[in-house]
């Protein structure tokens, strides 16, 4: 593959929601995106056009996932195949990776997640050089740190609202430090079920557990002497706490069912948007393993509090269309007051948005999407005098508001945070009056 041939991927998925999603999301990341809606299609997609990645749906009618990983790579044995499933377990996982997956994914995840995986299956596709955008105060304090961090290997803690840019910055630490030419492997820990977290993470060996047939190595060797990023790592359960504990501590794990410890080469890079001292002291996460993530911490500021930066931004944004919309000053002035819950991602999205449906125009505040004028959620407490239904329903808005924003309106994503089930999720938007 030349720098001039970009990376073909084909998506296979009966849900037009989640091909929409993949497609926009590797699209965006210089992907060559196919699509088709079930296996036979698929199939002969691949055929046509010989995608170098296959991203497939395990449960579709007609021929299933595991079906269409035979058949493509009987096309073509060099294709990698990610088979994706909303019901994994180890006996799935062990199954895929039999039957030749080069990786698979549980459902729900996000687009971090399927952008590291293809990027990983495909060692040499198209990289782009990390680069923070901005020149206010809070992120030029970061570029100092990551500089003086450049031939560091101490463990670091990005803390950050979600949608901040914090795997940027990761791979920002990775791409200044000695270890550059290594992999950076990124995993997003709360996109693994807690069941296959350990064994994604440090492996397991042949017979391990049933269905065991061959050993396969996990995420913390793939990293080698790299970086291994463990994204939204106030997610990970108590049980594999401790064992992640052990491994900084011995500087070595042991993959699953396995008796010889291998060496942990990698610099250790974590992020979260949660408050992890009140994960401490509820219990939920352990005081030792805080200590050492948070080695260095670093802020990631939210981008209500650099909103210097907008401009600059929209301008990176924009470079990669042609023709691109010119924003009027009073526009920008607009994007400089709104609040921006989703943050960097949130403007990301709204000028993919603009730049779609008004490209070589110019771009006024009448033009502008009309959730732009929606005030903040309040993070006030519920006044005393109110009745108690009726703060619960105020503490419950806000709540779900930020929530939803935090997830970029994913619902699967919104109600596993929330620890409700989707239809339970769906039921309170709609009795709060903020489904839409």
């Amino acid at each position: 593959m030349t720098a001039n041939d970009p990376t073909r991927v084909l998506v296979i998925d009966d849900e037009e929601s989640m091909r929409f999603f993949l497609e926009r999301t590797l699209a965006r990341s210089g992907y060559a995106v196919e699509t088709a809606p079930d296996g036979e299609a698929g199939v002969e997609a691949a055929r046509q056009h010989r995608p170098h990645v296959v991203v497939t749906d395990l449960k579709m009618p007609g021929i299933d996932g595991l079906e269409v990983l035979a058949r493509i790579k009987a096309i073509d044995p060099t294709t990698a195949v990610v088979v994706v499933t909303a019901y994994a377990t180890i006996d799935t996982a062990v199954n895929a990776m039999k039957h030749g997956a080069a990786d698979y994914l549980t459902k729900p995840f996000d687009a971090k997640t399927i952008r590291a995986v293809v990027a990983r299956v495909v060692p040499d596709a198209p990289a782009v050089e990390p680069e923070l955008i901005g020149d206010s105060e809070p992120i030029r304090a970061i570029r100092d740190t990551v500089e003086r961090l450049a031939t560091s290997d101490a463990t670091v803690l990005l803390r950050g609202e979600s949608g901040t840019g914090k795997e940027l910055v990761a791979r920002l630490l990775h791409h200044v430090s000695p270890r550059a030419t290594e992999p950076f492997v990124a995993v997003n820990c709360a996109a693994l079920p807690p069941t296959l977290i350990e064994a994604e993470l440090f492996g397991h060996v042949e017979g391990a557990f049933t269905g065991a047939t061959r050993g396969r190595s996990g995420l913390a060797a793939r990293a080698g002497g790299g970086t291994l990023f463990l994204d939204e790592i106030g997610d990970i359960p108590l049980p594999v706490q401790t064992k992640l504990l052990r491994v900084l501590q011995e500087r070595a794990f042991t993959p699953i069912g396995g008796s010889d410890p291998i060496p942990l080469d990698a610099r250790i890079v974590s992020a979260t948007h949660r408050d992890l001292p009140a994960l401490v002291e509820a219990g939920d996460f352990r005081e030792d393993l805080y200590y050492r993530l948070n080695v260095v911490p670093i802020e990631v500021p939210p981008l209500r509090a650099r909103t210097e930066d907008i401009p600059t931004l929209v301008a990176h944004f924009l470079a990669r269309r042609d023709p691109a919309p010119a924003l009027t000053d009073a526009a920008l002035d607009k994007l400089r007051s709104y609040a921006w819950p989703g943050n960097v991602r949130e403007l990301a999205n709204l000028v993919e948005r603009l730049a779609a449906t008004r490209a070589g125009e110019t771009v006024d505040v009448a033009d502008l999407p009309p959730e732009l004028d929606r005030p903040a959620p309040s993070t006030a407490t519920p006044s005393v005098e109110q009745p108690f239904d009726d703060a619960r329903r105020t503490f419950e808005r806000d709540y779900f508001s930020r929530l939803l924003e935090a997830t970029d309106g994913n619902i699967s994503e919104a109600a596993r945070r929330a620890g409700i089930s989707r239809p339970n999720l769906y039921r309170r938007l709609d009795e709060l009056g903020i489904r839409d």
